[in-house]
């Protein structure tokens, strides 16, 4: 908000607010309103931060003229070169805490998804299908289906929604070579934009419970046995 009140005030970034506007014409028109999806929301990007360095450069100078006001002893050079090194190191401590995630090319982005197919690869070959219950995200227009437990474990399989969840669709699927019902969290975050609460597949779980073997189970995460 800061860049985009200062490229009004100097008159900058034309080109930009008409990259924004058709941005949010798309938003209405092609989007129908939804900007839940990341597909919706990246062509925003470009443009945004356009204003996003505008708004940082408007509050470095400010902290800079402020700074100024109670060093006097500093001269400019000095109170500049201070400030930036400031900013510099405030907006790497994240990067800094997280440098196993940055420079280690084996470390797993989705940690939970990695232990998950450790856990699957204990009972598995290479015929091995699986039916998923979560691994995906809900939103207004509908689910996005996750690959990532497929990924890691290499392994082919269906993850079901809400609208398959009953015994006869798993049956179904067991005929089709399934080997393991696996139940792992749907990604919900109830900060995301039109986050949506998602149904519970408890009564599914404990019906299938009933007919097949337990070979794993840990808080939310459960492998039960289809052979």
């Amino acid at each position: 908000m800061v860049g985009l009140v200062l490229a009004l005030r100097i008159r900058k970034g034309g080109l930009f607010f008409a990259y924004l506007a058709a941005v949010l014409i798309y938003f209405t028109l092609v989007a129908e309103g939804n900007i839940d999806a990341p597909y919706r929301q990246l062509p925003i990007i470009p443009s945004v931060s356009v204003f996003v360095a505008f708004g940082v450069q408007a509050v470095v100078a400010l902290g800079i003229s402020l700074f100024s006001n109670f060093r006097k002893g500093f001269d400019h050079k000095k109170r500049s070169h201070l400030i930036v090194w400031g900013c510099m190191i405030f907006i790497l401590i994240n990067p800094i805490l997280k440098y196993k995630e940055i420079f280690s090319q084996d470390y797993p982005w989705h940690s939970d998804s990695w232990e998950m197919a450790q856990e699957i690869d204990n009972y598995v070959d290479g015929q091995t299908k699986l039916v998923v219950v979560g691994e995906y995200s809900k939103h207004v227009g509908g689910y996005d289906l996750s690959p990532v437990l497929y990924y890691y474990s290499g392994l082919q399989g269906w993850t079901l929604t809400p609208v398959d969840w009953n015994v006869n669709k798993v049956e179904a699927l067991k005929q089709k070579g399934a080997k393991l019902f696996i139940v792992v969290p749907p990604y919900n975050d109830p900060s995301a934009v039109n986050y949506q609460p998602e149904q519970s597949p408890d009564a599914l779980i404990q019906e299938l419970k009933t007919r097949y073997p337990v070979l794993y189970e840990d808080q939310n995460r459960i492998v039960l046995d289809l052979r």
